[in-house]
């Protein structure tokens, strides 16, 4: 603030106007050569008016001779005129050189004055320069830092009480998504645990734990964080087995466990977003039979509503898809290459066996294969749904 304040001290006093140190110094140098100055203004008035002949003079007689002529030629009517021309600027000459004369009457103390004010501006543009403009907005500028700074109290009193205003609108919605939250969790965790005991993890335990969430902003009304996702962090927990303590997911869960975790919480989740790919990893792994066939129908299900892809290697799975790919590897050239073709219902057939009975495919597992995909297949869905609407 001191520094600001000196900057419009400075500049006030000396007053700068645009361009006048240039004024100021083209003043000077005319005192530097007062004399030559006033010689050769007075031998220009001189040779104009005061010596005999003059130049005006001269002009006037001229024009009064070719007047004369113009009696006898009066195409040089138009000489007249311009010899007449030519004096009266002659006469505007001689009044500017008059004036200029006269004020090349010099004051010693008009001199001493220029002297003072030149080194004043010339000492203010060399801190505050280049020119005057330069040094006028720089004490704009202090000004209105200045007028800030006056008021920064006020202004930062008045952004605290917001600040507090506004961290306690975040603790209040805060406490209320958290509400919200562990209501929604006391019904999550019961439906996740029974969808779990459908896909072979019958005596698993689903918990979710909640956690203060990190900090992502400085500060936080009440005593809350400030973070986009609330005030509390929910991390899902998995015992698969009695007696286990339940766990993060992430470090307990295999990735059959995982990829059926995920499955049961699609499932339960199923209206919470619709139109998303979802993908599952053997999702199937450990786990034969009719528990299969729940996995398929529950993956079933949710392809109602998402597009879902399903790596898997049991055929009650496979069966219950709208479209069936077979994935294999071969070498060509020295480089092994993934190769996926889809399967039409014949080929299917056959993979289904394939599945059921290894790289060897009997009539048994061929039949097995065809009422497979006869009882679960889309064809058997889509007789079932028409039989749904007929009724």
């Amino acid at each position: 603030a001191q520094r600001l304040r000196r900057v419009v001290e400075e500049v006030r006093a000396v007053a700068p106007r645009h361009g006048e140190l240039e004024a100021l110094l083209g003043r000077l140098r005319a005192y530097r050569h007062a004399g030559r100055i006033r010689e050769t203004l007075a031998e220009a008035l001189g040779a104009l008016r005061e010596h005999e002949p003059g130049a005006i003079g001269l002009a006037a007689r001229a024009a009064r001779a070719v007047g004369h002529l113009a009696e006898i030629l009066p195409e040089v009517s138009a000489l007249e005129q311009r010899l007449a021309a030519a004096r009266v600027e002659l006469e505007d000459v001689a009044g500017t050189l008059e004036e200029r004369l006269r004020e090349m009457d010099f004051d010693p103390r008009e001199l001493e004055a220029l002297e003072a004010r030149r080194a004043a501006l010339e000492r203010l543009l060399a801190r505050y320069g280049p020119d005057e403009a330069a040094a006028l907005e720089q004490a704009r500028e202090a000004e209105a830092e200045l007028e800030q700074l006056a008021d920064l109290e006020g202004a930062l009193a008045q952004a605290a009480r917001a600040l507090e205003a506004s961290e306690a609108a975040y603790a209040a919605c805060a406490a209320e998504l958290a509400r919200r939250r562990r209501a929604a969790a006391q019904k999550l965790v019961p439906a996740v645990e029974s969808e779990l005991r459908q896909l072979a993890l019958e005596r698993a335990r689903f918990e979710i734990a909640w956690s203060p969430a990190a900090a992502e902003r400085v500060g936080g009304g009440a005593g809350v964080p400030l973070s986009p996702r609330g005030g509390e962090r929910a991390e899902f927990l998995l015992a698969a087995n009695p007696g286990e303590a339940a766990r993060p997911l992430r470090r307990v869960a295999s990735g059959g466990e995982l990829s059926r975790v995920m499955l049961a919480l699609h499932v339960v989740l199923e209206e919470a977003g619709r139109d998303r790919v979802l993908v599952f990893d053997e999702v199937d792994a450990g786990v034969g039979g009719a528990v299969g066939e729940a996995v398929g129908a529950r993956l079933r299900a949710l392809a109602r509503h998402h597009q879902v892809l399903s790596l898997t290697h049991l055929p009650q799975v496979a069966a219950q898809a709208d479209r069936h790919y077979r994935v294999s590897k071969e070498v060509r050239d020295g480089r092994t290459r993934a190769a996926v073709c889809e399967l039409d219902r014949q080929a299917r057939v056959e993979e289904l066996a394939r599945m059921l009975g290894g790289r060897r495919r009997s009539e048994t597992s061929l039949k097995h294969a065809a009422e497979l995909l006869q009882a679960l297949g889309p064809w058997a869905r889509r007789g079932r749904l028409a039989q749904d609407r007929h009724a």
